[in-house]
């Protein structure tokens, strides 16, 4: 892991087994590296939330609560996925579910492999969110003992 000691996730859907747990606590690793940059020094721990392919739907209702429950709380957190598309739409959908009078004041930290998107830049302004990019780098390629 890295020096940052202790990490949160309240909504980490990592439920994998053998050698795909494996590929997942690499991928949670190097979102964790990039994602951490978005925050303080000395910041020991922070909230996450990993879009998986497994199941679009219940991503879309769980980050759609956990926006609603920021409310005009102030707060900062990482919504992360390796497939860019995927994290797109799911993000897209939470926020037109939001409903506009709720003035949600959060800030978004986006790990993914692509860099910043003007459509969600607006879409999260609409309900208050900001948003931060940050890029997440390709999966290093397997070595011949993989």
């Amino acid at each position: 892991m890295n020096r940052y000691a202790l990490l949160l996730f309240p909504l980490l859907m990592l439920a994998c087994t053998g050698a795909r747990a494996e590929a997942s606590q690499a991928t949670f690793e190097r979102i964790t590296r990039v994602a951490i940059a978005a925050f303080p020094p000395g910041t020991t721990s922070f909230e996450l939330f990993l879009v998986t392919p497994d199941d679009r739907a219940a991503s879309v209702r769980q980050l759609s609560s956990f926006l609603g429950a920021a409310k005009k709380q102030r707060a900062r957190w990482v919504v992360a996925s390796e497939d860019a598309e995927l994290l797109h739409g799911v993000l897209m959908e939470v926020f037109a579910r939001s409903r506009r009078s709720m003035r949600i004041q959060t800030q978004i930290v986006v790990v993914s492999p692509i860099p910043a998107s003007v459509e969600l830049q607006d879409a999260a302004r609409e309900v208050g969110a900001s948003l931060e990019f940050l890029v997440l780098p390709p999966a290093p390629a397997p070595t011949a003992g993989d």
